[in-house]
């Protein structure tokens, strides 16, 4: 046989499994490339229960007020307005709340037994259902959780973790 039809054929082999072996390699980077991206995922998701897990303990750690949400069941006998009671004020809050250019708190004040406390379960029980509401507390005099500042923070933190993971 002529050494060009060898050298000829030999090429052609050659190429032939020049090819094969790139073929290989490009199926075995796609199993790469896709075992990564997994990989990653897993990581990612890893990453997310971790840090979790770490607010879960902080959030554990609080010491927070038990029942000084408007819907705690410590309240739940507790008034709210009665309907067609009260509608200016409400409907002033209410403005007040969808207004983002508004100051930042709305201040409700009045002598003792005068309502406050009714209007704003009232307004919380209406943003809670609009799933506007992130948090409350409602202080009570003489209650050892309820009756000072020194748990208001930490509640709220607490009440504000939960509605914004529930929201997601």
């Amino acid at each position: 046989m002529p050494i060009h039809t060898r050298t000829s054929s030999g090429k052609v082999e050659a190429e032939r499994q020049i090819s094969t072996v790139l073929e290989s390699f490009n199926t075995d980077l796609r199993s790469i490339k896709s075992t990564t991206a997994q990989v990653q995922e897993e990581l990612q998701s890893l990453h997310e229960m971790v840090h979790n897990a770490q607010q879960m303990a902080v959030l554990e750690r609080l010491d927070i007020a038990k029942g000084a949400s408007f819907d705690s069941n410590s309240d739940e006998h507790e008034p709210t307005c009665l309907a067609n009671t009260r509608v200016e004020l409400l409907e002033e809050i209410q403005n007040w709340a969808a207004d983002s250019s508004a100051e930042p708190i709305f201040w409700l004040n009045g002598m003792a037994g005068t309502g406050k406390s009714t209007i704003s379960r009232t307004i919380a029980e209406s943003f809670a259902a609009q799933g506007r509401l992130g948090a409350s507390f409602f202080f009570k005099r003489g209650e050892t959780d309820r009756g000072t500042i020194a748990k208001f923070f930490p509640t709220l933190a607490a009440d504000l973790h939960k509605e914004y993971t529930r929201a997601i």
